[in-house]
């Protein structure tokens, strides 16, 4: 940045100004103090101290004096008043040696003052004659009529001495009055001078600075309504075209953040969207697989019952095996109906099996939904991170803002103070001071209402990220439980294969004893430790029927805890759905 062009360099220059006028103005009214200094010394000098040294004079003369004391001499012939006499006689010499002093005495003056001497001469030694002739035996009327002094001439002297004196006042009264009259004149017209020059330069630094601010106040105000397509395009090498700059700046991070929010909130309500229907979906599934398991359920207690139906006659054939000689006839018609039953125990849990196997393969599909799902999470809340991070870093630059507009509010208030103490000759500057407090003012309320819009996008990005991070962890917790009900069906299919196994021995021996029906009365024994065997078998399969039965409630109440699960998703992506239309709402006020 080129030094001329800054606003510091710009205010120091008028600063630099202001006090080059201060000086000339302060070294003008020096010069004429001086001047005035000299004519007052001159005048106390010429007049104040003549018109001092006079009165002393006429004192030590006149009443009180010299003439004083020779007349009370003369009528009292006390010699105190010969002291007295002494004592004004040196008086009056201490003054008119003061009075000589003086370099502006005139020839004229000296005339005078030699009149006035001569009469004080005369007095005194008019008083030490009477001394004598007192002494001599004189009376006070022969020594008054001898000693005989004019005083008219020292009279005279004293009028044209005050006469002179007088004029002198007036002279040097009129002589200051011109002089003084000068200098306020003189100063009057340089100080017009100095400060209008100093007011054309000062409105030219506030115009360079007010402009560019107005400009800037223009776009700040179409920002704030959310129009982000404005630039302010500054070309100023100061800091306000810094300013500027970084505020253009700013405003295309903005605009290309608000861009990247729309693209992203747009791509969240769709994978929203989405979710929404893959959870309608898996709703759907999960219902259907807790009918199955419900039938499934339903089949093995029929199973069960069987079985234990089975168990009961196998048994009554046990206890009666040597009466079945006899009732061979029944005994082969109760083994087909057994054979009959186990091909459709078989043929069920055959059933069983195959619906497991589908089951199985629904849960993995379901697995890799839910995980799908969770990666779509965990992209949708690095993309709102990285939203929020944007946001903070322009809540900063807002920040700068506000210091900025803050320091100029002080700039201009400490200019109104100046201009304050100017008087008169400040108010123009007092305005245009006031106009960039004004400014400046207006410059913090936009960056805060930009601030305040920010915190409150800020707010709703993070309640959104909240809302999916909890939505990572459901979908976290479904493919757990999903996998849960995995590892159960496989229990089942593992389970109905050896069920399947078990029928098929049961039925293998059903189809023997149906060929041997004709050899039984001669293997009764044979037959009766068959049947013990046979008994044994359906105990077996009873038990492993009941652990069947037993793993599908297990089933059963795990389909319903993960259908607790998909209804508790669908709300979350419901409410997640209503944050993303939210903050959508929200961004499309932004112009860009």
């Amino acid at each position: 940045m080129n030094s001329f062009f800054s606003i510091k360099f710009r205010l120091y220059l008028l600063m630099a100004v202001f006090i080059t006028n201060s000086l000339i103005i302060g070294i003008l009214v020096n010069s004429y103090l001086g001047i005035i200094n000299r004519h007052w010394n001159h005048y106390n000098a010429a007049v104040v101290d003549t018109e001092v040294y006079f009165a002393q004079l006429e004192s030590a003369l006149g009443y009180g004096g010299m003439i004083h004391h020779f007349k009370n001499y003369i009528l009292r012939q006390d010699a105190e008043y010969i002291e007295k006499g002494n004592i004004s006689f040196e008086s009056f010499n201490l003054s008119l040696d003061k009075i000589y002093s003086s370099p502006e005495l005139t020839s004229e003056e000296k005339t005078h003052l030699e009149i006035i001497k001569n009469t004080m001469t005369e007095y005194r030694n008019a008083l030490l004659s009477a001394k004598n002739l007192y002494d001599q035996g004189k009376t006070v009327s022969e020594t008054d009529s001898i000693i005989l002094i004019d005083d008219a001439p020292a009279l005279a002297a004293f009028t044209w001495f005050k006469e002179n004196i007088k004029q002198n006042k007036e002279f040097f009264h009129d002589e200051l009055s011109i002089t003084i009259n000068k200098a306020i004149y003189q100063t009057v017209i340089i100080l017009i001078i100095t400060m209008i020059f100093f007011l054309i330069f000062a409105f030219w630094i506030l115009s360079s600075i007010t402009k560019p601010l107005l400009s800037i106040q223009q776009i700040t105000d179409t920002v704030a309504k959310g129009n982000l397509s404005k630039k302010i395009d500054m070309n100023k090498k100061n800091e306000i075209g810094s300013i500027a700059n970084n505020f253009d700046a700013a405003i295309t991070s903005l605009r290309t953040l608000v861009k990247s929010v729309k693209i992203s909130s747009n791509g969240s309500q769709e994978i929203s969207e989405n979710l929404n229907s893959q959870m309608v979906q898996t709703a759907s599934a999960v219902s259907e697989i807790s009918a199955n398991i419900e039938s499934m359920e339903r089949q093995f207690e029929k199973l069960t019952d069987s079985i234990g139906t089975s168990s009961s006659s196998l048994e009554q054939i046990v206890s009666n095996i040597e009466s079945l000689a006899a009732e061979i006839t029944d005994q082969s018609s109760a083994v087909s109906q057994s054979s009959a039953s186990v091909e459709q125990i078989n043929a069920s849990i055959k059933n069983v099996a195959c619906i497991a196997e589908m089951k199985i393969q629904a849960a993995g599909n379901l697995v890799v939904i839910a995980s799908a799902g969770e990666e779509e999470v965990s992209s949708t809340n690095s993309l709102i991170t990285d939203t929020s991070k944007s946001v903070d870093d322009i809540l900063e630059m807002i920040n700068i803002i506000n210091d900025i507009a803050s320091q100029t509010n002080l700039l201009s208030m400490n200019a109104a103070i100046e201009a304050a103490h100017a008087g008169d000759a400040g108010k123009g500057f007092a305005v245009v001071a006031d106009e960039i407090r004004k400014l400046a003012e207006n410059t913090a309320e936009n960056s805060k209402r930009i601030s305040k819009t920010l915190t409150h996008m800020v707010n709703n990005i993070n309640e959104t990220l909240s809302l999916s991070n909890k939505s990572g962890l459901t979908l976290a917790n479904i493919n757990d439980e999903v996998r849960e009900v995995i590892s159960a069906f496989e229990e089942i299919a593992r389970s109905t294969v050896e069920l399947s196994s078990g029928s098929n021995e049961i039925l293998s021996s059903s189809n023997h004893l149906n060929e041997i029906t004709e050899s039984i009365r001669l293997e009764s024994q044979e037959m009766n430790i068959g049947a013990k065997e046979i008994n044994k078998e359906l105990k077996l399969i009873k038990e492993i029927s009941k652990n069947s039965l037993s793993g599908i409630k297990e089933i059963r109440y795990g389909s319903n805890e993960i259908n607790q699960s998909v209804n508790f998703i669908q709300e979350i992506s419901k409410e997640n759905t209503e944050n993303i239309s939210k903050l959508i709402q929200q961004i499309s006020i932004f112009t860009t």
